[in-house]
């Protein structure tokens, strides 16, 4: 009897006890949202209300998220921590010439070890990466453009947003061919008008013949124009085979180069500062890496400053060379370094009208060094003017 009077009071002490503590628990719930009038099981029923509510709202905004993502123009995946596709949209599918599957490996699905490099990537770095990337669909099949940007998620997972790069290629594609196909057809009559304006200008009145030589001038520009289209795309469509490479000497490249500027920047007044070694054996295209040379020394003496002085200098490292070309211009705007390269840019685009330059000598630049498997840099010097640098591998002796 004493046993079970003992168990009695131990078990509404007990409840007693859970009783308290669930009713401190459900104070802490609903602490700062005290409603006056309401009981504590009152208050509970609100809160689980607001519970509720908020948890629709999300699920709400989960469900527009998941189609918008299914309706999104661009594939988009997102990959785990441990490189499995969590998820993917129908356009990410389509993409990929998969079938819609449960967490398969990216590999599995996406056949470039690109795109599993910029997954890496962006784990380990923890930023936003883009890449252009090739795809092959199926084995020894033809390779998918693709442009991938990858996002870090806080949960270890990756994001990839995947652009079909296919139509982007054939459009531009279809533009280098009609540039082409333009530019052989200005070629013959702007020849034609060439020949005649000099044949003119002898014949006429002094007093007209200005004008027939600044109409001249302006048709060998148009002339020039035509000449770097057509080499620029020559390098488009294949740098390879446009190249004829052959033992020779740079610097003696470099001092016939000048010798054909110095006219021209005799007029300005311009001198050239040359520091390197006297001779330097290399193997490469003479005619291409001439015009290379005529570009950068045209393109200095331009915007040097009257007096001024260009400074030439060349470098023999393990494995390429450099030929440096500074100026003591204005250099280049700082916002538009990335884009000196591209066609058709100018930094002054009324001064280059006024110097005849055509917009394409430095992307010409670009193509016939990358042909040569080397690179050119543009900066802008700390002492002032404009800096070129042209690298280019060893290829021979």
């Amino acid at each position: 009897m004493f046993y079970l009077l003992v168990g009695l009071v131990g078990l509404v002490l007990g409840a007693v006890g859970t009783y308290l503590w669930w009713q401190n628990r459900l104070q802490v719930l609903v602490v700062g949202e005290r409603i006056e009038g309401f009981t504590t099981l009152g208050q509970l029923r609100v809160y689980l209300s607001r519970q509720g509510q908020d948890l629709q709202t999300l699920t709400q905004q989960l469900q527009d998220n998941q189609r918008l993502l299914a309706a999104l123009p661009l594939g988009y995946l997102c990959v785990g921590p441990d490189n499995r596709v969590l998820y993917g949209n129908p356009t990410a599918w389509l993409l990929l010439h998969r079938k819609e599957s449960t967490q398969p490996l990216l590999l599995e699905v996406a056949r470039s070890w690109e795109l599993d490099a910029l997954v890496e990537t962006t784990r380990r770095t923890g930023r936003t990466q883009a890449q252009d990337c090739s795809l092959y669909p199926t084995p020894g099949s033809q390779p998918a453009p693709l442009r991938a940007t990858s996002v870090p998620l806080q949960t270890g997972a990756v994001a990839l947003f995947l652009e079909d790069r296919q139509e982007a290629l054939n459009l531009a594609t279809q533009r280098d061919q009609w540039t082409v196909d333009v530019a052989h057809e200005l070629k013959t009559p702007l020849t034609s008008i060439r020949l005649v304006l000099e044949t003119l200008v002898t014949r006429v009145e002094p007093r007209h013949s200005q004008w027939l030589a600044r109409l001249l001038k302006e048709v060998m520009r148009l002339a020039q124009l035509v000449e770097d289209l057509l080499c620029l795309n020559q390098f488009a469509l294949d740098r390879t085979l446009a190249l004829q490479t052959e033992p020779l000497d740079l610097i003696l490249l470099l001092e016939d180069s000048w010798a054909v500027m110095e006219p021209i920047a005799q007029v300005k007044g311009v001198g050239l500062a040359y520091q390197g070694p006297d001779h330097l054996p290399l193997e490469a295209d003479q005619a291409y890496l001439r015009r290379v040379f005529l570009n950068l020394l045209d393109n200095a003496i331009k915007f040097s400053p009257a007096e001024g002085v260009l400074e030439l200098t060349v470098q023999q490292f393990p494995s390429y060379l450099e030929i440096e070309v500074r100026d003591q211009g204005p250099g280049f705007p700082v916002q538009d370094l990335e884009r000196v390269f591209q066609r058709f840019y100018r930094a002054d685009p009324a001064r280059s009208r006024q110097t005849g330059g055509t917009g394409l000598g430095l992307a010409l630049v670009r193509e016939i060094v990358q042909a040569h498997g080397g690179q050119v840099l543009a900066a802008n010097h700390p002492a002032g003017g404009a800096q070129l640098r042209v690298q280019l591998p060893v290829l021979g002796p």
